[in-house]
């Protein structure tokens, strides 16, 4: 286990695929303890698929394949966990009981999941009066999109990405790497440690939402202000608005490109 200046700060992590889990990595890595509730069924973001998301570490065929699910290796070190069914009242109970003695709780699901578990934020500060409770849904918890759920590339194009990105206005694209997971990420962990500081200022619990939605819009803001300004947005592939020249170039002989910046 990693230590550093979170080394005090138990966090129960029920997050799920990207975003979520590279939050409390990054804090883990930071020397916070993070117990993963897992369900009785998956080991990470396994899904229905024979083979996790994002493969196996090795051929995937040991006596306890999940171990080697390659995201959840990746983004779980530092990690422990349990086993709890949270839509069981039994499950639920023990998962107050571990809220009773944490001090932040983070899930990534939809907006309703939570309320519908019966684990709402007034629930968890009922059990843990100094509870710090994160959230993060596509959309948020409230708004005309609250109930619908999204992955990254879903969120993009609603944040105006798309817009700016490929060659012209003819052929918008997505990065197709999910960018406001990790974008989401890095804010959850600033939101996490900002309501720390908050709790010892003023020794009450905090409720912090921030959607993927709203981290991706943040990562644009410039574009939309030129927008706002008058200022024609569109594409422009690998060229500058001011330095030239700045682009990807073919060339002659066994190497055929050429990046110049």
């Amino acid at each position: 286990m990693a230590d550093g200046p979170l080394r005090d700060i138990r966090i129960l992590d029920l997050t799920r695929v990207w975003a979520g889990p590279l939050a409390t990595r990054i804090l883990s890595d930071l020397g916070a303890e993070i117990v993963k509730i897992e369900a009785n069924t998956s080991r990470g973001p396994r899904g229905p698929w024979p083979t996790p998301m994002g493969g196996f570490i090795g051929d995937g065929k040991s006596d306890d394949p999940w171990n080697k699910n390659a995201i959840f290796v990746k983004l779980a070190r530092n990690s422990k966990s349990v086993s709890i069914d949270l839509k069981s009242e039994t499950g639920r109970k023990t998962f107050l009981e571990l809220v009773s003695v944490a001090d932040i709780v983070m899930e990534n699901f939809s907006a309703r999941a939570m309320p519908e578990l019966g684990l709402d934020y007034d629930v968890l500060k009922k059990a843990n009066p100094k509870i710090i409770y994160l959230t993060m849904p596509g959309f948020g918890t409230y708004g005309p999109y609250r109930d619908r759920v999204a992955f990254g590339p879903i969120i993009e194009p609603m944040t105006g990405l798309t817009a700016v990105m490929g060659y012209s206005k003819d052929e918008p694209r997505n990065p197709a790497t999910a960018l406001v997971d990790p974008i989401s990420a890095l804010s959850a962990t600033t939101a996490v440690v900002t309501a720390l500081r908050q709790r010892t200022r003023t020794g009450k619990s905090v409720y912090a939402e921030m959607s993927l939605l709203e981290s991706g819009v943040t990562f644009n803001g410039h574009w939309l202000i030129e927008q706002q300004l008058g200022a024609d947005i569109e594409p422009i592939g690998n060229r500058h608005p001011q330095m030239a020249p700045h682009g990807i170039y073919p060339c002659e002989g066994d190497d055929p490109w050429v990046a110049i910046a």
